[in-house]
């Protein structure tokens, strides 16, 4: 049976935008990226965040993107907002609203199809995203209309903030008009923090595969060439399970090497041409993520067309059949 990614990678061209290092000067990204990091001290982004933070919405929010989004969780009213305040504000939200927006793209509230009652979601390898104050992760709460009546999150993988605890989000029922209130709240499991790299080598393994309705890797860099032959192993016992798998990736360059390593995975074959991998079938074709981090950084370890990396650039969603 032959693979359904040859189709999808041809549509995603790495070269265009800003992923190339011979079209951008590093050393005025740096500068940049100093000038944001410096900003974030004045008072005004400290107020600025704050009050962001600490003013929960009115209603829930059904922002088509980061720009829509703002507009409606926090009307300027006038007031312009620094762009390097709006960057960072992107990249303390992006992972919450990533998560919210790939939720209603697999559970859409209008669809037919009948959700359990609570959504179980196994976060593989979330370094990053497990150091995010528990308060940011209250805008899932705030954008999210799904049918679940609660969100479970668990986290997994080495490296991971030592300071999460067993934590519930609960909503204010006076938010929301009770006909459509959803998702009333999140249930955040403190951190699974292992020394093992790999799922497929945690003694648990077996029971968070069963436990999980969903699993997210975030940035996970699946097709680069020091994390493929480890992701491999993962990515085939996640597919077994044939359950929705959510990725993200911080290029275009990286979602074509992604695509590159699913797309083999799921083409592999024995001596007498029978094929091995698990057929993949797309639930949310590889697209640039409208709730991307806006703030650009370097990432040394990449090669020269790729250096330019944004958190949750892309996303894309993935079952086998």
């Amino acid at each position: 049976k032959k693979a359904l990614f040859p189709r999808i990678i041809c549509r995603i061209d790495y070269r265009r935008g800003f992923s190339s290092s011979q079209d951008i000067d590093l050393n005025s990204m740096k500068l940049l990226i100093a000038m944001d990091n410096e900003s974030l001290k004045s008072s005004k982004a400290k107020d600025f965040i704050s009050k962001f933070m600490l003013s929960p919405p009115v209603y829930k929010i059904s922002g088509s993107n980061f720009q829509e989004y703002l507009n409606l969780r926090h009307p300027s009213n006038g007031q312009v907002i620094d762009e390097s305040i709006l960057r960072s504000l992107s990249a303390l939200t992006t992972f919450p609203l990533t998560l919210s927006y790939a939720i209603s793209k697999l559970f859409p509230f209008n669809s037919e199809i009948i959700p359990p009652s609570e959504l179980r979601i196994l976060v593989i390898g979330g370094r990053a995203e497990s150091s995010l104050p528990t308060v940011w992760w209250k805008e899932l709460l705030y954008t999210n209309k799904s049918l679940f009546s609660s969100i479970h999150l668990q986290m997994i993988g080495p490296g991971l903030s030592k300071d999460r605890i067993n934590r519930t989000i609960g909503a204010n029922a006076s938010w929301f008009d009770p006909s459509t209130q959803s998702s009333s709240n999140i249930h955040i499991l403190p951190n699974d923090i292992t020394d093992v790299n790999l799922l497929h080598n945690h003694p648990n393994h077996l029971y968070l595969l069963q436990w999980a309705h969903v699993f997210l890797l975030f940035n996970p860099g699946m097709g680069s060439s020091p994390l493929s032959h480890q992701w491999a192993p993962t990515i085939q016992l996640l597919l077994q399970t044939h359950k929705p798998i959510v990725c993200t990736a911080h290029s275009e360059f990286d979602l074509y090497r992604d695509c590159q390593q699913l797309d083999q995975l799921s083409s592999q074959a024995d001596d007498e041409g029978l094929l091995l991998g698990d057929p993949i079938e797309m639930l949310i074709p590889p697209h640039r993520n409208p709730f991307a981090s806006q703030k650009l950084t370097i990432d040394d370890n990449e090669v020269d067309e790729a250096k330019i990396v944004t958190t949750n650039h892309s996303i894309y969603a993935f079952v086998a059949k």
